[in-house]
């Protein structure tokens, strides 16, 4: 899926944990609304992937949102560096 969606280079990248907020880096994909764990404030902006169950956040939320993954480019390029 990374290979496809993202590119070769990404799967060198990749990093699966059970703890997102101990992971540093600039953006976390996720679709669950609240991310916890052993760090209160991780590092990384919280970038919700849009999901049906949770279209309940508010507009007016201050993390971005990603809807498709097509658009995946437009939405975490201002956060990279």
């Amino acid at each position: 899926w990374v290979r496809r969606h993202l590119g070769e280079d990404y799967l060198s990248r990749l990093l699966i944990t059970r703890d997102k907020t101990v992971v540093r880096g600039a953006v976390l994909i996720d679709d669950k609304p609240k991310v916890t764990g052993a760090c209160s404030r991780p590092e990384w902006t919280h970038i919700i992937f849009d999901a049906s169950y949770n279209r309940h956040i508010p507009a007016d939320d201050p993390r971005p949102r990603l809807s498709s993954w097509s658009d995946w480019r437009a939405v975490i390029q201002p956060f990279l560096s």
